[in-house]
């Protein structure tokens, strides 16, 4: 069994008292490619210059085999980086930059040449010692970039975000490029991205990242096939998601239907969710299954079709190679093996409009958010619960609403409010009753868009 080389312990980051990375805790093990995962502003680069040295935590500890890294200086740390930009010296050749760090430690003339020419050849980029830089193309100047990290022979390679300027086709051979690397060198990578297929394509642990806290740690098959929440199963790759009721132990009920699954956590009676991936539908003849559908649209995306069908109101995504024409009916088909049961995420859903970039307007009132506007601004606002700001103080209050159910549970209350005709859900450890009028906000971090 490898060891940990890296572990995180309660790590915290501010930032002008706003926390971009939230208490996390993980380990990272010897010859592992690893990848943080999440959207812009999530905390994944935070969390590499943080363990590169360019960043201080705020609280917490970052462990490299069980000693403590907080206090060493970037420039003495065991790794190194490859950036965005890949921070060539643009007027030195192939063979200066590679050289450059060797140099610097006031290695012999023999022993940089000997290392050069090798990690030139574990890139493939022998012959190519004495072209300028800006000779080369966007996937050469990456390759220099990680031969340069390599030869200063680290035990991790930190990358962050370093396939982000490389067109589609790049991309996919410098993938594979860097995972021939990575076991050739036999160190490990840390790798910073927002593309999920890239993460599944690379890794061999993911970490998932939303706003700060980590979601889900799992190799990429039990990332994709056993998300944890919906957060999760919708980031990485289509899902079909249905609101269920779990009946008891391998039995779940879904609209209006019970169907056999392979789960058993769940009291009965739970709410839960059920994700069904659309490569799991199999479309049948309509009279072989319960569940018949209408072809609402088609779309050819080159090795399969993507369809959308109806059934009583619930639309599923399906890829299929079978063609299917619009207005056919149609059966749907899983298996027990294709129903992943988790458990629900309450949120609250509103319609929502964004008259200009970084502002919305729902409920009647107007907030600030991270988003930018698209299209004619209709969206929906998401927010869970637990998030919104609430106080019985309501004077000059942007939005208020009445309380019109609570029910108290382990320590939180969770109540029903009323805001402009529009019933929320919302969670407090403050006590509420039936009948009070409440005073609400939202942080700008807090609402979610969805287009």
């Amino acid at each position: 069994m490898n060891d940990i080389i890296i572990e995180a312990r309660n790590l915290c980051k501010e930032f002008d008292d706003e926390v971009v990375v939230n208490y996390i805790n993980f380990i990272i093990t010897e010859g592992e490619f690893v990848t943080l995962l999440g959207p812009s502003g999530c905390g994944k680069t935070t969390i590499l210059r943080m363990i590169a040295g360019f960043e201080e935590p705020t609280d917490g500890e970052i462990l490299f085999y069980g000693k403590k890294l907080n206090d060493i200086p970037a420039y003495e740390r065991p790794v190194n980086t490859v950036f965005q930009n890949y921070a060539l010296f643009p007027h030195m050749d192939v063979y200066d930059n590679i050289a450059f760090p060797l140099r610097m430690k006031k290695m012999d003339k023999q022993t940089i040449d000997e290392k050069v020419k090798y990690y030139l050849g574990v890139v493939n980029l022998k012959g190519y010692e004495h072209r300028k830089v800006d000779q080369l193309s966007g996937g050469q100047q990456q390759r220099v970039a990680i031969a340069r990290a390599l030869a200063n022979e680290p035990k991790m390679l930190l990358l962050d975000e370093p396939l982000s300027a490389l067109d589609a086709k790049l991309r996919k051979e410098m993938q594979k490029e860097l995972k021939r690397i990575q076991k050739d060198v036999d160190i490990t990578f840390i790798f910073v991205t927002h593309d999920q297929e890239e993460a599944l394509s690379l890794s061999d642990k993911i970490i998932v990242m939303r706003k700060g806290e980590i979601q889900q740690v799992g190799s990429p098959t039990d990332i994709y096939n056993e998300p944890i929440n919906e957060y999760v199963a919708n980031f990485i790759g289509e899902s079909n998601i249905i609101d269920a009721i779990m009946k008891e132990n391998y039995k779940v009920e879904f609209m209006g239907k019970t169907f056999d699954c392979v789960d058993e956590r769940f009291p009965e009676s739970t709410k839960v969710k059920v994700v069904i991936r659309p490569e799991d539908i199999d479309l049948v003849e309509k009279g072989t299954t319960p569940i018949r559908a209408d072809v609402l649209s088609v779309t050819f995306k080159g090795v399969h079709y993507e369809i959308i069908a109806e059934h009583e109101g619930y639309q599923f995504m399906i890829h299929t190679t079978e063609y299917r024409a619009v207005g056919d009916r149609v059966g749907l088909s899983f298996g027990p093996d294709d129903i992943h049961v988790m458990r629900a995420e309450q949120r609250n859903i509103l319609d929502a409009k964004m008259p200009e970039d970084n502002v919305i307007e729902f409920l009647g009132a107007r907030f600030e958010c991270l988003q930018e506007k698209e299209g004619d601004g209709d969206v929906k606002a998401v927010i869970k619960p637990a998030d919104w700001i609430i106080s019985k103080n309501t004077k000059d209050a942007k939005l208020t609403a009445k309380v019109t159910i609570v029910s108290y549970h382990s320590e939180r209350y969770e109540f029903l409010a009323e805001a402009n005709g529009v019933k929320i859900m919302l969670e407090s450890p403050d006590a509420v009753k039936i009948g009070d009028i409440i005073s609400l906000d939202v942080d700008k971090d807090d609402i979610d868009i969805m287009r």
